[in-house]
Formats: C-alpha cells, structure tokens, sequence
C-alpha cells in the first residue's frame, strides 16, 4: 500500500546500485569511490535491514520515493553521514591517540561495547535533554501488545510476593557532581521527563527504598572546552 513507509523502493540510490553491481570489487573500495559512495551505501545497507525487518523483500525495489519514504531516507541519510564523518575523524588518529581510544573502550560478552559511565553535571546533560514539548509525549501504550499494556496500567502485577525478592548487593548509585543535582532535577521535571512524587510513595522492601542510579553516557558530541555531552541515564538494578 503506497503511502506507507515500508517497504522503502530505491528512489535516488539507483545509480548507487548500478555502479555497485556493474563494478569489480578492488575498484569499490578504493579511496575515491569510498569517499564519493561511502555514506549512500550505508544508506542502502540500513534501508535493506528495515524492509527485512518490516516483512518484506529486503533489497529495494525499482521506484521513486513517496512523501514518507524520502522522509525515512533522510534521516536514514544524515545518520550515515554522522557514522561516516565519525570513522574519517578516527581515520586521522595517531597511534597514540588510537592506543588512548582503545583503553577507554569496553566490549561485553555479546560483543557490544559497554559505555563508559560519566559523572553528571549540569553543561553536559542540558544540551542532550529534550525539548519541553517533546518531553513525555509518547504513549507507549499505542507501541505494545495487550498484556504488555496490562503490565503498564498496572505495574503491581509484576510484583513478586515480599518474601521472594532479593535486594542488589550493590544498589545503584548516583554519579553527579555536588551541587548540581535539584537543578537537574527541577529540569527534568520542567520538560515533563519526570515529575515528583512523595518518598512515602517510593516501593520500598523490608524497609528498603527501591531507587534507580544515575549516570551520564558520553554521545559523539562536545562542549567547547572538550567534555563530551552525556545522555541522561537511570537504571535500576533489578531484583
């Protein structure tokens, strides 16, 4: 049905997958053609993934684009440039600049880098919050299945029974610098991120308070005097 998004034709990559299939090889991945195509040919890779994903045929079909799917190209597009601008700055690295890279990086038992936790402050977190109309806008409830949307109405139903649960031997914590933390909170509560609630209406645990820590995850940006700009996270230790 056209005018949905999915499945996304190839519109303005045609000439992409010409050169691609009529091309040998050793001659795509020389420097200039990966200069020229590098960034469409992601494109193409992360279109193909989400037709998969969406149930369809994952190489794109012959046609121009709909309002929706140019839509969808774009941002596809302007996140490939990002992936790509991020591996030509790291292309320049030296080797010790790449060594210091390297041991600040870890990598999980799944294969997935592990961020690196940062100690929050007030410059950093700003830039990466949402604006205040965005903030809380989405009705997850529009987004899931029946029972899942059960579990979200209704959140005591996946209480375990007192007696059953175990508290983390090491609670989350809070990685903020002094002072900084009521502002962030009180913005947070300003862009409707979060709102306040009475400490007698936190879940607690044999007299336990169940807290969530929180931390900041460095994004690809920076301040001008260098520190990265973090994304704010709170996590909770599950039980």
């Amino acid at each position: 049905m056209r005018g949905a998004t999915f499945p996304i034709r190839l519109g303005e990559l045609q000439s992409l997958e010409g050169v691609f299939t009529s091309g040998a090889l050793v001659d795509l991945t020389v420097e200039p053609m990966v200069d020229l195509r590098a960034c469409q040919a992601w494109a193409y890779l992360a279109i193909s993934a989400l037709n998969r994903l969406a149930g369809f045929d994952a190489r794109p079909a012959q046609g121009r684009w709909t309002a929706p799917e140019q839509a969808a190209y774009s941002s596809i597009s302007r996140a490939a440039e990002c992936r790509c601008s991020r591996a030509a700055e790291h292309s320049t690295l030296s080797e010790e600049k790449w060594r210091k890279e390297m041991r600040n990086k870890q990598v999980g038992y799944n294969g997935e880098e592990i961020s690196i936790c940062h100690q929050l402050t007030w410059e950093q977190v700003l830039p990466a919050l949402p604006p205040e109309e965005h903030g809380g806008c989405i009705d997850c409830l529009h987004w899931v299945g029946n029972r899942t949307a059960g579990f979200l109405r209704d959140p005591h139903l996946l209480i375990k029974p007192e007696a059953d649960v175990e508290l983390p031997k090491m609670p989350g914590k809070i990685h903020i610098r002094e002072g900084d933390q009521m502002r962030i909170a009180d913005e947070l509560v300003r862009r409707n991120v979060c709102d306040w609630i009475p400490l007698k209406s936190v879940f607690s645990v044999r007299g336990t308070k169940v807290l969530n820590g929180r931390f900041g995850v460095a994004k690809p940006t920076s301040l001008q005097d260098g520190r990265p700009i973090l994304r704010f996270i709170m996590i909770f230790d599950g039980f």
